[in-house]
């Protein structure tokens, strides 16, 4: 009985089977590849050294599909949450509180809120103390929020010790609020908890840049309504 076409039968069985079992196998790995889900922290970094009182910039990177995430700030003796939820812009605004801890093990942790194991965190970086002496740079400010259920809450004679305080940071001084910031600025979504859309006026004029690029001046009167 002749062997030979068995046995040729059998080697192209199993190339073409080695061939399918190789095209998957590549085809898996890009596919993994191309959904991979990171986390780079960019700000702040290792050299970084921030200060209580004022509003700094954190800023990431990121690939994969990650819609949300969670960011907070972490040292030996103390986890503060700066969003539970925010979306996957690549930067948000942090007003460091006045009574936050200071010292040099700081550290930012970024995680996605769809997946806990896809989070990353940044290199340690210091908080300091306010400086002693402070100055009042802008002063005599009215803020007036007029809420939906029709209460009416104005604060009066408000000053900022920011530099070039804006109407975000007279706000975030006086106020809580809850925030989304965006490549353009940020836009405010909830003041004491009132979370629905809001626009503000500046001495009864709409202004045409978000708050953050707003910059506050003596006597201003500043007017939220909610939309």
């Amino acid at each position: 009985m002749n062997k030979f076409p068995f046995k040729a039968v059998l080697l192209t069985s199993a190339i073409i089977l080695g061939a399918i079992l190789l095209t998957t196998g590549i085809l898996y790995g890009m596919n993994t590849l191309a959904t991979k889900k990171t986390i780079n922290i960019t700000s702040p970094t290792s050299t970084s050294t921030w200060t209580k009182g004022n509003t700094y910039i954190i800023t990431w990177s990121s690939t994969g599909a990650i819609s949300a995430i969670r960011l907070e700030v972490q040292s030996f003796l103390q986890n503060y949450t700066i969003s539970a939820g925010m979306t996957n812009n690549g930067s948000c605004p942090w007003y460091i509180p006045a009574n936050f801890s200071t010292g040099p093990n700081f550290k930012i942790k970024i995680t996605d809120t769809a997946d806990a194991a896809v989070h990353a965190y940044s290199d340690y970086f210091e908080i300091n103390m306010m400086t002693s002496v402070r100055r009042i740079t802008v002063s005599n400010i009215t803020v007036t929020v007029n809420y939906k259920n029709s209460t009416i809450q104005t604060k009066g004679n408000i000053s900022s010790y920011t530099s070039n305080a804006t109407v975000f940071d007279i706000m975030n001084d006086n106020f809580q609020l809850a925030y989304q910031s965006y490549p353009a600025g940020i836009v405010i979504t909830g003041i004491n908890g009132a979370n629905y859309s809001w626009t503000f006026k500046v001495n009864g004029v709409l202004p045409s840049k978000p708050c953050n690029h707003v910059v506050a001046e003596n006597d201003s009167r500043i007017e939220w309504d909610y939309s």
